[in-house]
């Protein structure tokens, strides 16, 4: 009981909004210091969005789009506006100076619309956060791969160019996490 309370107020006196979850800022921990909820905004010369992006400290993610239904009843023949899933994958990140470079590998579907059909997307983000402003920028490619296939997505030809959007955002969350699990 004491314990529970000990940590209670260990974990009220934290300030989360501080840059340093750990003092130390090894590759080894590089993903506890940078877990958190992202707030970002993607453009192109086609379309622009805004996604939430939960960056967990064991390596997991999901990402969130401000656009995912909005084209479900689109008839435009552009597939950045299909409709699509949840963004599921894996991320890594590394420390240099007062820079993290973090690299978001993605998985989801678009779903069929009245012009288009459904495909599997590969996500590729290349972000690099600021850790005075805690502001982070990069780019999003994403790559359409056929549906019904039995290959890995690696293996997977690309049914359409792929697409790059500029990325501009934040954090707006920290997941500050134990050094000892």
């Amino acid at each position: 009981m004491i314990s529970i309370l000990l940590l209670l107020i260990l974990l009220t006196i934290n300030d989360t909004n501080s840059y340093q979850c750990s003092k130390n800022l090894t590759s080894s921990t590089c993903r506890q210091n940078h877990a958190g909820i992202y707030y970002i905004y993607l453009n192109s010369s086609d379309h622009s969005y805004y996604e939430l992006i939960s960056l967990n400290s064991e390596g997991s993610f999901i990402i969130l789009g401000s656009d995912q239904q909005s084209a479900a009843a689109s008839t435009t023949k552009s597939a950045v506006v299909q409709p699509y899933s949840d963004i599921l994958g894996k991320w890594t990140c590394e420390v240099h100076d007062h820079l993290t470079k973090i690299l978001i590998n993605g998985y989801n579907f678009v779903y069929k619309t009245k012009v288009l059909k459904n495909y599997a997307v590969i996500e590729k983000y290349t972000l690099t956060l600021d850790h005075n402003s805690m502001k982070i920028q990069g780019q999003q490619k994403f790559t359409f791969v056929t549906l019904n296939a039995t290959q890995s997505f690696k293996e997977r030809k690309s049914q359409k160019e792929p697409f790059l959007f500029d990325i501009n955002g934040y954090q707006v969350e920290k997941y500050c996490v134990s050094e000892s699990n």
